[in-house]
């Protein structure tokens, strides 16, 4: 099945104060995943996390704008490490990798 999500073992732990995600040995679209993310002070939620795997663009296709004929191809391989306030996304640090093969995106408003 195109864009199933499948894990072997995932764990959440919850408490009053903070929450754990932790996926292991999962799969999106057959390809491998691996998450970790903690939330705490959910007054004003922190988070910290590590997110690997891959990403085919086509499943970001739904998201683009109607108008302006976007296409959009590739397949991203992410390795990613993030903390921050999730309220200010701006102020949160990003770190880590990104690799895109095959990558083509197009739109009407773009000379050829």
């Amino acid at each position: 099945m195109i864009g199933e999500l499948k894990f072997r073992r995932i764990v959440v732990d919850a408490k009053p104060d903070n929450a754990r995600l932790n996926v292991q040995d999962g799969t999106f679209d057959g390809r491998p995943i691996k998450a970790n993310i903690l939330v705490t002070n959910f007054a004003a939620p922190q988070v910290n996390g590590e997110l690997s795997g891959y990403l085919d663009f086509i499943f970001l296709r739904p998201f683009l704008p109607q108008r302006g004929g976007h296409q959009l191809e590739g397949l991203a391989r992410f390795d990613l490490q993030f903390n921050g306030p999730v309220k200010d996304y701006r102020s949160m640090d990003f770190s880590g990798d990104i690799a895109v093969e095959r990558g083509k995106y197009s739109a009407t408003f773009l000379p050829q």
